[in-house]
């Protein structure tokens, strides 16, 4: 059973361990666009570029989307910039369990 929190200083402080342990565990986990495997490649428009949420694409898989469902529609900005890490956490989570 969860505790209560009654303070804003005690809300904060619990956001703030849980921000700090979703930053960790997506580091962990991160992916270097370069150790991708054979057909796997980044994927992203500019929006991602900027924030640093580059997808991962699996070469000839016909759906012409990222591994996290966003349709590959724009110019591959992740690749022009040459982005060098994955940041979407979904991507990441599904390229991770098939690695």
């Amino acid at each position: 059973m969860a505790t209560k929190i009654k303070t804003k200083k005690q809300i904060e402080s619990a956001t703030k361990e849980l921000l700090m342990s979703a930053v960790q565990s997506a580091k962990q986990k991160q992916v270097q666009v370069s150790e991708l495997k054979n057909g796997f490649y980044a994927f992203g428009g500019r929006g991602d570029v900027f924030s640093n949420t580059a997808h991962i694409a699996e070469s000839g898989d016909g759906t012409h989307r990222t591994m996290c469902g966003i349709p590959m529609l724009s110019t591959n900005w992740v690749r022009i910039n040459e982005v060098k890490i994955i940041g979407c956490p979904e991507c990441l989570n599904k390229y991770n369990k098939i690695k």
